[in-house]
């Protein structure tokens, strides 16, 4: 669930009653008992923001998580205040307003009953768009469990009738959002399963939302409903994979939509510097993430998504592995996560030439320009800080004097050492349009050199991106980072040289 500003509402809510007061990291301990207050506190105070339009860009999904999970920690008052937060829209009317203000209709199909009001501004435009919504999430229902076999959510028992999926058309975007799925019922055989309900905007009308109505419904419910999948597997992940890979599903079940692209700029594409794994509670990284699973999926087909999530499923109190983790052990064997991130940020920098649809997509931008001509043959650079799954790039083109077919370029690259999994690539676009890719070879020592043709005929450009891949972490540690960890290999230094060799 986020501001409509930044578009595409993804709100994750946990249940006022029925969840543990835990870290939200897969690797979490339980905090202290001040720590639990003082965490209680701001989950409180961060959740409040956000459902009254303040929180300025701040996502409500996971501050919602931290407030349910956070809510054994509040005083009564605080408690009463958090658990109208947390309610459904045919609960009573509580404080904020968020209460239907009518009597609810429903209609449900074999999986789903939809809910929605017939006067109130919370009442849908018609008939006709409760159907439609019914229809798009039958179809996102039939994509995400059917034909990709994800793990179904949960039922919730007797809650809005029956053990059906309950989702609620309202005017959420009126608050700013495009609508949530919200967690309540612990499962019996985990404390990290949970089912749910959904409550989706009543219109997606363009005033509110500024794309078409029933574009901004298929994107929202795809990702919405993607997120009551993983509850049903562990709603204690890390936030940015949960994040990232529901924004990466909006693709999978409505091609066409393609309301995701708006989040790329603010991901690693659009700013190579920010941790792969970063959640920001004032940002969207996680969201122009998704590409990262994308590149997953065209390698390695799109089931290893499905084969990560099903390594982090809990099972009884076991939370499995976290995000990170999950994603490497489900990788072909003999293939590492450093050496897939390594080949991703190459990727970024021509994404035409590397995704179906990255001719759509700005390039992830050069740090660094150079030019080497026959009279000036050598430049150099040095990055002085590249955090963990993070990556620079440095770009270099043939000048005057180079036009002999044979001339060359030489790159040589020092790095740190191989402890902290640090990755290289050269990525060569032609004059012709045609663009490679080449790894290069670093030591233990971190240093490498590679050798390519380089004229100024055939060559239009070469980008040697820098990538640091460490996946190295002290966890639980409240970070925004993986199993809420300080990363081990931060500020990691590398240096490069480019050589032209004239024919």
């Amino acid at each position: 669930m986020r501001p409509t500003q930044l578009i595409a509402a993804v709100t994750l809510v946990l249940s006022a009653t029925a969840l543990p007061a835990v870290s939200t990291s897969a690797a979490g301990d339980p905090p202290t008992v001040s720590g639990r207050e003082a965490a209680g506190d701001r989950a409180l105070r961060h959740a409040d923001a956000v459902l009254d339009g303040l929180g300025h860009g701040q996502d409500a999904t996971l501050a919602l998580r931290d407030l349910a999970q956070a809510l054994p920690s509040l005083g009564p008052a605080e408690r009463r205040q958090a658990t109208a937060m947390l309610a459904r829209p045919t609960d009573p009317h509580d404080q904020f307003g968020d209460s239907y203000r009518a009597p609810a209709k429903r209609a449900c199909s074999p999986n789903i009953c939809m809910h929605w009001v017939t006067r109130t501004s919370d009442a849908p435009p018609s008939r006709a768009w409760v159907s439609r919504t019914m229809d798009v999430m039958k179809q996102v229902w039939a994509r995400e469990v059917g034909a990709m076999n994800y793990r179904r959510p949960l039922r919730d028992g007797h809650r809005g009738g029956d053990g059906r999926l309950d989702v609620y058309l309202k005017d959420v975007g009126a608050q700013g959002l495009f609508g949530y799925c919200a967690t309540e019922r612990r499962s019996q055989i985990s404390k990290w399963k949970a089912s749910g309900y959904c409550v989706l905007d009543d219109d997606f009308a363009r005033s509110q939302f500024h794309a078409p109505p029933t574009v901004s419904l298929k994107a929202t419910a795809a990702h919405e409903f993607f997120h009551e999948v993983q509850f049903a597997l562990d709603f204690s992940e890390d936030a940015w994979w949960m994040e990232a890979t529901a924004t990466w599903m909006e693709e999978q079940v409505f091609d066409g939509a393609n309301d995701n692209r708006r989040y790329i700029p603010f991901g690693q594409i659009g700013v190579p510097n920010t941790p792969l794994d970063e959640f920001q509670d004032v940002g969207s990284a996680q969201y122009g993430n998704w590409p990262f699973f994308e590149h997953l999926s065209r390698h390695f087909g799109r089931e290893i998504v499905r084969s990560a999530w099903q390594g982090a499923a809990a099972a009884g109190d076991d939370r499995g592995l976290y995000s990170l983790q999950a994603i490497e052990a489900a990788l072909p064997t003999g293939t590492t996560l450093p050496e897939v991130f390594r080949d991703y940020t190459a990727a970024n920098t021509e994404p035409s030439a590397f995704y179906p649809e990255g001719d759509h997509w700005d390039p992830a931008p050069p740090a660094q320009k150079q030019v080497v001509t026959k009279a000036d043959p050598e430049k150099g650079g040095r990055f002085a800080k590249i955090d963990h799954l993070t990556s620079r790039a440095a770009r270099v083109v043939p000048g005057s004097g180079l036009a002999d077919p044979a001339s060359q370029l030489e790159v040589t690259v020092d790095g740190p050492g191989s402890r902290t999994s640090p990755g290289a690539s050269l990525v060569i676009r032609m004059a012709n349009g045609d663009v490679n890719r080449q790894a290069i070879v670093l030591n233990g020592k971190g240093v490498g050199t590679l050798t390519v043709g380089f004229d100024n005929v055939d060559v239009e450009r070469a980008t040697l991106v820098l990538a640091n891949a460490s996946t190295r972490f002290d966890c639980r540690n409240g970070t925004p980072y993986s199993c809420r960890g300080i990363p081990l290999d931060d500020n990691e230094a590398f240096s490069y040289t480019f050589k032209a060799l004239p024919g």
